[in-house]
């Protein structure tokens, strides 16, 4: 082989592993600070719902319509407005509550991924008051 390919397919791992590294920093960043507001934000919900509130939030947060809409301009809405309907609240909460009852019935993708974030969650909430 050439010494140039070699350097080549060297830079190619190289970059691709540091871009790599970038990523994981960002995003448990980004989840450490997501983690902190939802515990900060947590003592409003009573006790006995607060488990399917946070899944509930994360799974609103990653919702594709949800994540389209805040990419838009400002002037338009969120995309969270439904979440100011009392019994749109109550009825997902009831569906969350559910599901993690028995998460093995999960099918889309969303739900999928905000559980991910929720087991996430309860062991960076575990790490907090452990120290």
């Amino acid at each position: 082989m050439d010494m140039t390919i070699i350097t080549t397919i060297g830079a190619v791992v190289a970059i691709g592993g540091a871009g790599y590294a970038a990523l994981y920093y960002y995003r448990k960043k980004s989840n450490l600070k997501l983690f902190q507001e939802v515990h900060d934000n947590l003592h409003q919900v009573p006790k006995k719902k607060q488990k399917a509130f946070v899944l509930m939030m994360f799974r609103e947060g990653l919702a594709p319509e949800n994540i389209k809409k805040r990419k838009k301009s400002k002037n338009q809405k969120t995309g969270f407005e439904k979440l100011n309907n009392p019994k749109y609240v109550e009825i997902q909460l009831v569906k969350m509550t559910s599901i993690l009852k028995d998460p093995s019935k999960v099918t889309d993708r969303t739900t999928k991924s905000a559980l991910k974030l929720f087991k996430k969650y309860l062991s960076w909430e575990k790490e907090k008051y452990a120290s």
